[in-house]
């Protein structure tokens, strides 16, 4: 097959003269990518770059009509062969489908930068060859210092559930006790995985929308002068709630206590510092499509030396999410099953992007977001769920006024806007709105989520003043507009 595209559409793609065309040909028709198709062969626009301009129009507006138009127009030039046409054209049909791009704010998956996108597309490797291990050695020792560990780390080809799992049947027996301080729906499924393999789980309740009382935890343990507790079962971020520990304070809280400290912190890890070693916990478990803005598919588990002796003894039955089977094959250079290397390659080119841009600034990025969330929905009349103490920095967690369908809301945003939000989950579906602030999403991206959110909820008949919400989110971003000028 012929190249799709030659090199002169490459390079006239990323320049400005490329944008500033691509507006003349604007200016010659209502925008619509078979319009644009037809009339930008009109316009004094050199061949390879109207090929560009018709492409960008056809693929991002994934239509059927302008890709077929396309590849007519350009079958018989030698720019655009018939074989590049075809596939541009299936490609676009199958890539895309009917959907347009959206912007998600959902809790995960999330949006990822191009350049973690197109790591995707890398040769694969031979996992059991030097290429994998030196690619897993450089994920790992980039995973320390966001866990804030020097411990080893394990990569698992899971989910973040996958993760939680490996670590309960890694670090317990059946029989054994352990003390849970859930905040909302995930933290009930780490008890839930505990009672799974036979422990024996008490549960500090907490309101939701609440974070754990550090005081409370510490009378719990202080009671326990037996130390029966085998283990603490702790939730850093807790997205069904919009809810955060202060897990400072919970490390203080636990103290000396010996119970092995299992802390999911799937949804918080690189949005908010964290310090495993300093903090005294034992494993640590994040996953890759969150905060650290990969797709879905691995689980990395940070494991302290104390915990690494403990699972010697652990005695309940596991197999494939066996955290001793895949530090003996890190050890190596390799993970026991076959891993999804794809997803590997993109986790390293994100990890690189992270460092790089410095984890101050993800701490930063995630916490003005919130706030400029947080300061619409008050202005909007959206009560926050999560209490002042409590916010998380990664999801926002709104109360639905009065007679708000959340439903038809979150389904107006997706089907009008390309805006993607989250609703509640078990007893709280139907009473919030959840906004996320994890991804690669820009200033400009949060605002056009917020002002879309702002348009749904006026024709929704809730009482705003018109652009009051969208004017405190703007001044909560208003030094990062001013840098993007």
């Amino acid at each position: 097959m012929a190249p799709l595209l030659d090199g002169r559409f490459c390079r006239y793609r990323v320049s400005a003269e490329f944008n500033e065309r691509r507006r003349d040909a604007d200016r010659y028709t209502d925008g619509g990518p078979v319009e644009r198709t037809r009339t930008a062969a009109r316009v004094r626009i050199p061949a390879a770059m109207r090929l560009g301009i018709c492409v960008e129009s056809a693929v991002r507006s994934c239509s059927v009509i302008a890709v077929r138009t396309l590849f007519d127009a350009y079958r018989h030039t030698a720019t655009f062969t018939c074989d590049g046409a075809r596939f541009l054209a299936m490609a676009a049909v199958c890539y895309h489908g009917a959907m347009p791009k959206q912007l998600l704010f959902i809790p995960g998956p999330v949006t990822c930068a191009p350049e973690v996108l197109e790591a995707l597309a890398q040769p694969l490797i031979d996992h059991r060859g030097p290429e994998f291990a030196e690619l897993l050695t450089r994920v790992t020792t980039g995973l320390q210092p966001i866990f804030g560990t020097q411990g080893e780390i394990v990569v698992l080809g899971s989910s973040g559930t996958g993760g939680l799992e490996a670590a309960v049947a890694s670090a317990f027996s059946a029989g054994q006790r352990v003390l849970a301080a859930p905040v909302g729906v995930f933290g009930q499924r780490l008890c839930s995985i505990a009672r799974t393999f036979g422990l024996e789980v008490d549960v500090i309740e907490t309101p939701l929308g609440h974070a754990v009382d550090a005081q409370v935890l510490g009378r719990y343990l202080a009671a326990d002068t037996r130390h029966e507790y085998a283990g603490i079962l702790l939730t850093h971020n807790e997205t069904s709630t919009g809810v955060a520990n202060d897990m400072a304070a919970l490390a203080a809280a636990i103290g000396n206590h010996p119970a092995t400290v299992v802390v999911d912190s799937v949804s918080g890890l690189g949005a908010s510092p964290f310090t495993m070693d300093a903090w005294n916990f034992d494993i640590v478990v994040t996953a890759s499509q969150k905060a650290l803005a990969v797709p879905p598919g691995l689980a990395m588990v940070a494991v302290s030396a104390r915990a690494w002796e403990r699972m010697a003894l652990a005695t309940a039955p596991n197999f494939y999410l066996d955290l001793r089977k895949a530090r003996s094959f890190a050890r190596q250079g390799q993970t026991p099953w076959t891993p999804p290397v794809s997803i590997l390659f993109a986790l390293d080119a994100a990890l690189q992007r992270y460092h790089r841009r410095g984890a101050e600034q993800s701490y930063e990025r995630h916490a003005r977001y919130a706030r400029a969330i947080r300061a619409f929905a008050e202005a909007a009349g959206l009560a926050l769920f999560s209490r002042p103490a409590a916010h998380s920095a990664t999801v926002v967690a709104m109360n639905a006024a009065a007679g708000l369908d959340v439903a038809k809301v979150r389904a107006e945003l997706r089907e009008e806007h390309a805006v993607v939000i989250g609703g509640g989950q078990a007893e709280l579906k139907g009473k919030i709105l959840r906004m996320g602030t994890m991804g690669e999403l820009s200033t400009v991206d949060v605002l056009r989520g917020l002002e879309a959110l702002e348009t749904v909820l006026r024709r929704a008949g809730l009482p705003l003043e018109a652009g009051a919400p969208m004017r405190v989110a703007r001044a909560e971003l208003r030094e990062e507009l001013a840098a993007a000028r």
